[in-house]
């Protein structure tokens, strides 16, 4: 299912379980990502966080590219 909120489509939401197992990184982690607007989020009328996969998916690809960027592999090329 597609939700469609202004110009945003939405494939799938995660709750921060989910998003920390994914990540494999702690609930305590994924909050402090939401909290830091590295990945976006929202808490639902029980008080569960649910998070973007679109926005999950966008935190990856930047933290990979900032470590291809910032590695480097014997005979001085960058890992790309």
């Amino acid at each position: 299912m597609t939700i469609t909120i202004g110009d945003d489509n939405i494939t799938e939401l995660l709750t921060a379980k989910e998003a920390g197992e994914y990540l494999r990184t702690t609930r305590q982690h994924i909050y402090k990502l939401i909290n830091s607007g590295e990945i976006t989020g929202f808490k639902n009328d029980t008080g569960k966080y649910l998070i973007f996969g679109d926005s999950l998916e966008n935190y990856i690809k930047r933290c990979y590219n900032v470590y291809a960027q910032n590695s480097v592999i014997p005979g001085g090329t960058n890992h790309v």
